[in-house]
């Protein structure tokens, strides 16, 4: 698999934006070897596909459930044909604001693959439990929860500490790769 570089809009963003964030990507040199892809608010999933070539599109999430009176909900079937091609599954705020169960995670990331999407698994502790010294424990448990019958094919995990999220602090170098030899 060739490296990955994932980029999450959350709720963020505008139609002038796109077009100038497309200017400027096409002005940059790619790196071989080397995948990028865009999570955007769904509303903006059609404009970034359109105006960014060679850019990979990703959604923020999907839904559960294929199809149904589901107000608001996308289904993965939906996402895959609006051309993505990635979708984040399992990340903090939806765990933690939505309550978003590790069986939750599971079902969506089988959704996604079922649609032919990569899930891209988000797993990560909170500082108290960095503190405590049960990073490995938390993460293997979220990870054996997400996974559930999951194929892991076309599978992406992505450790995001919830710690580091948007406090100016960062895991080291030595921090990440202690997590991704449990997350192996």
């Amino acid at each position: 698999m060739a490296g990955l570089v994932i980029a999450n809009w959350k709720m963020h963003g505008s139609l002038a934006l796109i077009e100038a964030f497309s200017q400027q990507w096409r002005g940059l040199p790619r790196l071989s070897g080397v995948d990028a892809v865009l999570c955007p608010p769904t509303p903006y999933l059609g404009a970034v596909s359109e105006a960014c070539e060679g850019l990979l599109l990703g959604a923020q999430n999907c839904a559960e459930q294929v199809e149904g009176a589901f107000t608001g909900e996308v289904a993965s079937q939906m996402l895959a044909e609006m051309g993505c091609q990635y979708v984040i599954i399992g990340h903090s705020e939806r765990r933690s604001l939505y309550l978003e169960s590790d069986a939750q995670v599971a079902i969506k990331a089988r959704s996604a693959t079922a649609a032919g999407l990569h899930p891209v698994v988000c797993v990560g502790e909170a500082l108290g439990q960095r503190e405590a010294g049960q990073q490995d424990k938390v993460v293997s448990e979220q990870l054996l929860g997400s996974l559930a019958q999951v194929p892991c094919d076309n599978l992406v995990v992505a450790y995001e500490p919830i710690w580091a999220i948007g406090t100016g602090r960062t895991a080291s170098p030595a921090q990440a790769d202690a997590m991704h030899e449990v997350i192996r």
